[in-house]
């Protein structure tokens, strides 16, 4: 009681003092309690290292230092992961096991190109979207394209696949450092907390490094690699200048999708194989505390979800039901067997397809026959365990068969009307389908014996990219003979023919091609641009449109049809074609352009614009797309011209050597009546070389007519 008495007689000073600092703990309570907020949400990013084996990083052993700085990573704030395994040899069923950590035979995304994830599939990016992350996407090939699915739940899926520098890149890709680039341009309006995916192609072949990582090693595969390394440094370099990246609260996982084969099982690449060179994976994980540690127990890409889900207290009876994977803070205990699985071989060579199962240390393989192999002793493969291991034969057989009897009922592709084909065929990717695949494609002959076929196709192709026709009949018409519906083979073998003058043969392969895969797009291609060059151009147009219907999209058919239309002096159809394509959503830079050329021409200077634009979003850098800007919001015609200045004023050194942009910039100086700046930009235009015929002779014309008026040069500000 007299406690109480005590207390109510406080000096006024004291209340206000006590006050305060009751004010100050809340206020600390307040930040505790954001802080723990925080902290329960970190930021979370994702790398994937495409086509990266883990054995050619230093810190997986290997003798040459590829990744510095990822490895020092790993050993400064990591956990690396010995023993990691995809699910696939493939990019898109491997990354869809990432997001989902679902296996193939669960999520049945079986092959590039093929398949589209459905609304209904959950991954990863629209469960931390639900949970309140901001979620972000950067994509650097067209294997990855949002068409197939995997942008499902991301704010940004940054699929803006252009070309690369043409000595570097000659395929649809980005280089890491355009992807770099790309999310550096937006990184301010990441918000916290963050997930990010970033995925890197570059070791994917062909392997082109830049310099210097073009001379750094022996083997350019490892330039590629050491390319990549650069660039991951220089975004966690700016993600920490710009307090994007704390390392005592955030996460990062940086893993490869699949391998490669590289020669060590005669395949070259990866996709047709089920190996240790294209399965096993490197999987670093920076996380706050970690620090040089090494795991030695099996994982799998698919456990990277479930880690991802249990760090976020997500990870609970219902979410485990739907993943195969299991966190990697679980990783002591022995896993369960890994299911390993690539449709390649049946859907671009019509082998049988491979499906695996990996019971550390036995892989055990199901196509057209059945082996096991121990990997730990024998990484090579050399000796089949069939008969001394039959315990272990017996199981996994058994295991495989009831997978492979669901496959073969679910194993229909879902992009059947594929829209990015052109581009998968460039990287190499050949998937067909057709009606008259066997029900049962497991009886095919085995991809293990044919691939040698692929392997001598692969060291074949510079016969034909070198124009040694007689050299490359001999070698395809082998080649044929081993594997006579391989349309690879016979799309190779019908350009040798026509380029040896005998066209009746060439003609007879395509339409074999067209027969045995009629639901593709690429053979109507092929048949219009022959028939093109044959001068048919009946003949042309009809597969052209046929083409269409297969893919709305087909980005090659419209330019070639484009071109056809030119050729023919209809613009107007020319007009329409360019209309359709835009249309039907086609984004490429060349029709864009081209879209916004006739525009102009037409006078729909909006139109031209707005295709400009769409050009930009492809590559920002392509100086046509500055220079016909200039055409459109300077010309005295055009109803948009208030954008005259502020184009010019963005036009950087290089562009400013065409003539044209200061021949445009001249008239609409003369439309406004500035007269000197406009002899300013007419003598600029007459000291550079002009690609436009009329130039030459309309340029000296106005600089004698304003000089006679005694109109003297005045330099505009943008020109200063």
């Amino acid at each position: 009681m007299k406690k109480k008495e005590t207390i109510c007689t406080i000096s006024s000073t004291r209340l206000s003092f006590l006050y305060a600092v009751a004010f100050l703990l809340i206020i600390a309570c307040i930040s505790i309690q954001n802080e723990a907020y925080t902290a329960s949400q970190p930021n979370i990013l994702i790398i994937t290292l495409d086509t990266t084996r883990a054995d050619h990083l230093p810190c997986y052993k290997y003798p040459h230092p590829t990744m510095p700085f990822v490895c020092s990573l790993a050993q400064t704030q990591g956990t690396l992961y010995e023993k990691a395994f995809t699910t696939a040899p493939i990019t898109f069923p491997a990354h869809v096991s990432l997001f989902t950590g679902l296996e193939p035979q669960k999520h049945l995304m079986l092959d590039n190109g093929l398949f589209k994830m459905g609304t209904e599939q959950e991954t990863l990016a629209k469960i931390l979207k639900k949970t309140g992350y901001s979620t972000y996407a950067y994509i650097s090939a067209a294997i990855l394209d949002r068409i197939y699915g995997l942008d499902a739940g991301f704010d940004l899926y940054d699929d803006n696949i252009r070309m690369g520098k043409r000595e570097y890149f000659n395929f649809k890709e980005r280089a890491a450092s355009q992807v770099v680039d790309s999310v550096l341009r937006n990184l301010d309006s990441w918000k916290k907390p963050y997930f990010a995916w970033i995925h890197f192609y570059d070791p994917h072949d062909p392997y082109l490094p830049p310099p210097p990582y073009d001379k750094q090693f022996k083997n350019p595969y490892d330039g590629e690699i050491a390319f990549v390394d650069a660039q991951i440094k220089r975004l966690f370099e700016v993600l920490k200048s710009k307090n994007k990246w704390q390392q005592n609260s955030d996460w990062a996982f940086i893993l490869g999708d699949h391998g490669e084969d590289l020669g060590d099982f005669n395949e070259i690449r990866h996709g047709i194989l089920i190996t240790p060179a294209t399965i096993e994976i490197p999987l670093i994980v920076l996380s706050p505390g970690a620090s040089g540690k090494r795991i030695r127990n099996v994982v799998s890409i698919t456990d990277v979800a479930p880690t991802i889900l249990n760090l976020l207290n997500l990870w609970d009876e219902k979410t485990k039901s739907k993943m195969n994977g299991t966190p990697l803070t679980s990783a002591s205990q022995k896993r369960s067997p890994i299911m390993i699985t690539t449709m390649m071989p049946f859907f671009s060579f019509r082998w049988s397809p491979l499906i695996g199962e990996l019971d550390y240390p036995h892989l055990f393989i199901k196509g057209s026959k059945n082996e096991l192999f121990n990997i730990e002793t024998d990484p090579k493969m050399k000796t089949k365990l069939n008969d001394k291991d039959k315990q272990a034969f017996t199981f996994l057989n058994n295991s495989l068969e009831k997978i492979k009897k669901q496959l073969i009922t679910k194993m229909n592709p879902s992009v059947q009307n594929n829209e990015k084909r052109e581009q998968l065929i460039a990287l190499g990717y050949t998937g067909t389908v057709s009606k008259n695949m066997p029900k049962d494609p497991f009886i095919m002959p085995d991809a293990r014996d044919k691939v040698y076929i692929y392997k001598e196709f692969l060291e074949s192709k510079h016969f034909v990219t070198e124009g040694k026709w007689n050299d490359a009949l001999t070698k395809f018409s082998s080649l044929a003979k081993a594997d006579p519906s391989n349309t690879l083979i016979l799309n190779n073998l019908a350009t040798i023919y026509e380029n040896m003058g005998d066209i009746k043969k060439s003609e007879d392969i395509l339409l074999k091609v067209k027969d045995l895969i009629p639901d593709m797009d690429y053979p109507y291609l092929d048949l219009g641009e022959f028939y093109v060059r044959q001068n048919k151009l009946d003949e042309a147009e009809k597969y052209f449109k046929i083409g269409l219907q297969k893919n709305k999209r087909y980005v090659d058919i419209f330019n070639a049809l484009f071109q056809m239309a030119i050729n023919q002096q209809n613009m107007d159809k020319a007009y329409e074609l360019l209309k359709q394509a835009q249309n039907n959503g086609v984004k490429d830079i060349e029709l864009s352009i081209f879209y916004a050329i006739v525009s102009r021409n037409k006078g729909m200077w909006q139109d031209a614009f707005n295709a400009l634009k769409d050009a930009e979003l492809l590559d920002p850098t392509d100086e046509r797309i500055a220079i016909e800007k200039v055409n459109v919001t300077c010309k005295p015609a055009t109803t948009i011209k208030d954008k005259c200045i502020p184009t010019l004023q963005t036009l950087n050194s290089e562009v400013k050597k065409a003539a044209e942009i200061w021949a445009a910039a001249a008239e609409w100086y003369s439309s406004k009546k500035q007269f000197p700046q406009s002899l300013y930009c007419w003598l600029e235009a007459s000291r550079r070389p002009a690609s436009h015929p009329l130039l030459p002779r309309i340029i000296p014309q106005n600089i004698q007519q304003l000089q006679a008026q005694g109109i003297t040069p005045e330099a505009p500000d943008w020109a200063r």
